[in-house]
């Protein structure tokens, strides 16, 4: 049975990456391999998958980059982010694990030469060996042996059907039209959003759970504000929304998945770019789950 080390964007409580490091944990169980999420993050553990967090405890046949905006510019990623990334590059050579990034993208970057030394240590590792991208425009970065896939979260309407732990908890008091989930950054939009909404029924979503990982996203006083550390829940109330206004990429994402109507807020140049790439090309999503799962399984045996 191939080990796999999961290791993604982790621990800061977002339910996109979350769901990337979830959906490749059920697929790869589903065929036959043992997976094992990298995270302190205690809420994966609650739902029932098997997480580590030192790299000392482990040593895994095979290691999947699980997802996220990976490709980023030194000025764009965080201190702490660049420390644990520099961890696993060092943990990537001394140990020669194959790595095989999955649905990776980028983010502001235009070439490889500007992502920051821990992302570029990590890929230029001659154990770096394959990547899946999930935009095609990203194909331009001119790394080696990559194909396109669309975003994983998009199978999350299909995923939370298909795996017991992912399926959605709805809320008891029934479907809220509206859902908003908006940054800082992108606050001097909310009046507009507030004024045009005014006749629905609105609440604000956050996205990120986890103590000091949600000071970037706006609530408003006499509005319901739709908080919970479990994701099935996060899921129950984006699947039964009639409409989700987001500043952040993976809110739509998930709302596209449910056949919801999704606007976004100020897009970055990612959001932008994918949303373009799938009004002209939508995925059908048992499809795209097979190519996933075909893909997983040829990196396994």
């Amino acid at each position: 049975m191939t080990s796999v080390l999961i290791w993604g964007f982790y621990q800061q409580g977002n339910i996109g990456d979350d769901l990337m490091g979830i959906m490749l944990y059920e697929m790869l169980e589903e065929i036959g391999a043992q997976p094992v999420i990298f995270t302190s993050n205690k809420r994966f553990g609650a739902m029932g998958y098997r997480t580590v967090s030192d790299f000392a405890d482990i040593s895994p046949d095979i290691l999947i980059l699980g997802g996220g905006a990976f490709f980023k510019s030194s000025g764009a990623s965080k201190h702490e982010i660049e420390a644990n990334l520099a961890d696993l590059a060092s943990f990537i050579r001394e140990k020669a694990i194959p790595v095989h990034g999955i649905s990776l993208g980028s983010d502001g970057l235009s070439t490889i030469a500007a992502m920051s030394p821990s992302r570029l240590a990590i890929i230029n590792d001659s154990n770096f060996k394959s990547t899946t991208l999930r935009l095609a425009s990203d194909e331009t970065l001119g790394l080696n042996n990559t194909r396109h896939l669309p975003d994983i979260v998009l199978l999350t309407a299909l995923c939370s059907d298909r795996y017991r732990r992912l399926k959605p908890i709805k809320p008891d008091s029934g479907s809220r039209r509206t859902l908003i989930n908006i940054s800082r950054r992108s606050a001097l939009h909310l009046p507009r959003i507030l004024w045009r909404e005014r006749k629905n029924n609105i609440a604000f979503f956050r996205a990120h759970t986890g103590e000091g990982l949600i000071r970037g996203e706006v609530t408003m006083p006499g509005y319901t504000t739709i908080y919970d550390d479990r994701l099935p829940v996060q899921l129950g109330h984006l699947s039964v929304a009639e409409r989700i206004i987001s500043a952040k990429l993976h809110p739509g994402v998930i709302a596209l998945s449910y056949g919801k109507q999704f606007e976004s807020v100020n897009p970055r140049p990612k959001t932008k770019i994918f949303l373009r790439e799938i009004q002209d090309n939508p995925p059908d999503p048992k499809c795209l789950f097979k190519e996933y799962m075909a893909h997983l399984q040829a990196l396994v045996q």
